[in-house]
């Protein structure tokens, strides 16, 4: 006659495997999402660096003014920066501010700074293909 019932062992070596399993997974998944976080901001800095160079088409200059600087941190500055840019960015909860930085008539510097303890930032100046991203970033 056979027991159709799981014995105690069967059950334990089940709980062992699905624990080390999801241990694997977890591992995994911090590189992964810090990764994303990473793309996220070289994307935005993307749409930055486009919108800058449409906007300098227009006005002849770089916004925010011929000089000067603006961040993202609060409500009205990041709702300024997507209207004369004409963007839709994330608010700085959603893990990056945004900074744009416009030291000469020809030239800028974007810097994207991760809202967390990790001390992250992304850095893409005028003409640069990709974001330089400081040590912190992992």
């Amino acid at each position: 006659m056979h027991k159709k019932a799981m014995t105690l062992l069967e059950l334990l070596m089940v709980v062992i495997i699905v624990g080390v399993l999801a241990t694997l997974g977890l591992i995994n998944y911090g590189p992964l999402k810090e990764k994303r976080m990473q793309k996220l901001a070289a994307v935005a800095l993307k749409y930055i660096q486009a919108a800058e160079e449409l906007y300098q088409v227009e006005y002849r200059h770089y916004y925010p003014g011929p000089t000067g600087s603006i961040t993202s941190d609060t409500t009205a500055n990041l709702d300024s920066i997507n209207e004369f840019l004409r963007l839709s960015l994330d608010k700085p909860d959603q893990g990056w501010t945004y900074k744009i930085n416009v030291p000469t008539v020809t030239t800028y510097t974007l810097t994207a700074t991760r809202n967390d303890t990790s001390g992250c930032v992304a850095t893409q100046n005028k003409g640069d293909d990709q974001p330089a991203y400081n040590s912190s970033c992992k």
